[in-house]
C-alpha cells in the first residue's frame, strides 16, 4: 500500500474517530488533524509514484546508513537489485566491495552536508560509472533522519562535460 493510499486509510479512521469524540476538545482536535489530512490529499500528489516515475536513481538510507528504499530507475542504471542493498548499511556494502565504491551518502553521514561524487557500481561488465548527489534530511529535532542520493550514468566522458556545463 502507497504513502497515498494509507493516509486515505487514515483519514477515514480519523473520521470516524471524530464523530465518536465525547469530548469538544477532542473533536476539535481530531477535525483539526483531518481538515489537514484532506488538504494534503487534496494535492494529490503520491511522492513514492513520482520518484518511481522518474529516469534518476534515488537511494534513501536512514540515519545509521541502513538503505530503506530504491527507486526502479536505480536498478535500471546499476544493475543492482533492492534485494542487493535493503536493509543493509552502505558502508558494509562498499567494504564488501562487489556493488559499488564510495558514493555519496558515506559522504553526508560523515559531514551531513549536502556531497557530490562519482560512483562506480560493479554489477554491470563493464562497471558503470555515474555522479551521485547526497542530501541530508533534517527532522524538526535537528538531528539527521534520512540521506536521499540521486544518481545517474554517465555514459561518455562527453556527457559528463555536457551536464557540468548546465551546472554553472
Amino acid at each position: 500500500m502507497g504513502v497515498f493510499s494509507e493516509l486515505s486509510s487514515l483519514l477515514e479512521k480519523l473520521t470516524f474517530l471524530h464523530q465518536q469524540a465525547l469530548k469538544d476538545e477532542d473533536r476539535e482536535a481530531i477535525s483539526t488533524i483531518c481538515n489537514e489530512m484532506r488538504d494534503l490529499l487534496r494535492k494529490n500528489i503520491d511522492f513514492e509514484e513520482v520518484v518511481d516515475s522518474l529516469d534518476d536513481s534515488i537511494f534513501i538510507t536512514d540515519s545509521s546508513g541502513k538503505v530503506i528504499y530504491v527507486n526502479p530507475a536505480y536498478e535500471h542504471n546499476t544493475g543492482i537489485t533492492p534485494k542487493d542493498v535493503l536493509n543493509r548499511t552502505v558502508k558494509d556494502i562498499v567494504k564488501e566491495g562487489k556493488l559499488f565504491n564510495r558514493g555519496a551518502v558515506q559522504d553526508v553521514l560523515k559531514s551531513g552536508k549536502k556531497s557530490f561524487r562519482l560512483s562506480t557500481t560493479y554489477k554491470t561488465n563493464p562497471p558503470r560509472v555515474g555522479y551521485a548527489v547526497g542530501v541530508p534530511i533534517y527532522g524538526d529535532d535537528g538531528k539527521l533522519k534520512l540521506v536521499v542520493a540521486s544518481s545517474r550514468p554517465i555514459l561518455t566522458l562527453t556527457s559528463l562535460q555536457e551536464d557540468y556545463s548546465r551546472f554553472l
